[in-house]
């Protein structure tokens, strides 16, 4: 892992940016009447970060900004936005199709086709998350066709697998065997924490995780396959939120923490005091 993408120590990272404007925000980044409320929304968790002297990692709102999607030079105006924010940020790239929904993955040929534009107008990132993929096939594929430093981001069930049923281990080994460029490491995302914990017991049972950098946990212990149909995502208190996440840093040495779906500054508050009450 290089030492120049991430700081020594914990991290937090930011909570839900799209639920919180209600929609796509790369349509805001070009409007100037809406580019400050998405600002606020990032300067809100970065004040978080900065009141417990805790590195932040934001992410440029571009996970849907592909060729279907997004303008030419919409990425990159994106990155620069975030790169005003923290000195640690990072892209997002998602799966063209429903996120929740493994048939909907593209395959690996597929997906170096329909991504390649994207990766290009991110080939100056300092760093791409490749997130909420529920399948390996179409990650591989980006893979393939990006320049720029990534990390391939999962959702996990608590039986250890994919949503495709692939158990994690094996989608970790899989991708850094085949990948025309591994990745810097792998992280969880829109998976509660107390989900992540009962899936990394069992993927542990099966080999080590040692790759595993990171989580973005969602606020309620909903499957994230019925999002679909919810209405609510934010069942769980900060403080519970934050306990469970430190549980899970304290048994796999996940570094950097921060939330997903229902997750607001309160919970990335109540993380940020714990870590700084807790020893390392």
């Amino acid at each position: 892992m290089p030492a120049a993408l991430w700081p020594p120590g914990p991290m937090v990272t930011e909570s839900a940016v799209w639920e919180r404007v209600g929609g796509d925000p790369m349509a805001m980044l070009s409007s100037p009447g809406e580019e400050p409320r998405l600002r606020a929304v990032y300067d809100e968790y970065a004040a978080v970060a900065r009141r417990h002297g805790l590195p932040i990692l934001l992410c440029a709102p571009t996970w849907r900004a592909n060729r279907e999607r997004a303008q030419p030079g919409g990425n990159a105006r994106a990155l620069r936005f975030i790169s005003e924010l923290s000195p640690w940020h990072a892209a997002l790239m998602g799966p063209r199709g429903d996120c929740y929904t493994p048939r909907a993955a593209l395959d690996r040929a597929a997906a170096r086709s329909f991504h390649e534009w994207q990766a290009e107008e991110l080939s100056g990132a300092r760093l791409v998350m490749l997130a909420t993929f529920p399948a390996v096939s179409e990650a591989l594929g980006i893979l393939d066709v990006l320049r720029a430093p990534a990390v391939v981001s999962f959702v996990l069930t608590a039986s250890g697998a994919l949503l495709d049923g692939t158990p994690l281990e094996q989608a970790m080994a899989e991708v850094d065997q085949t990948a025309a460029r591994p990745p810097e490491g792998y992280w969880i995302n829109c998976t509660h924490a107390g989900t992540a914990l009962a899936g990394l017991r069992r993927a542990s049972e099966r080999g080590k995780l040692r790759r595993l950098l990171g989580i973005q946990a969602n606020a309620s212990p909903l499957d994230a396959r019925d999002f679909a149909q919810a209405r609510d995502f934010a069942n769980e208190a900060p403080e519970l939120f934050a306990e469970s996440l430190l549980a899970l840093r304290r048994e796999f040495g996940l570094r950097v923490l921060g939330g997903c779906c229902g997750t607001r500054a309160t919970h990335l508050e109540a993380l940020a005091t714990r870590l700084r009450q807790t020893p390392d």
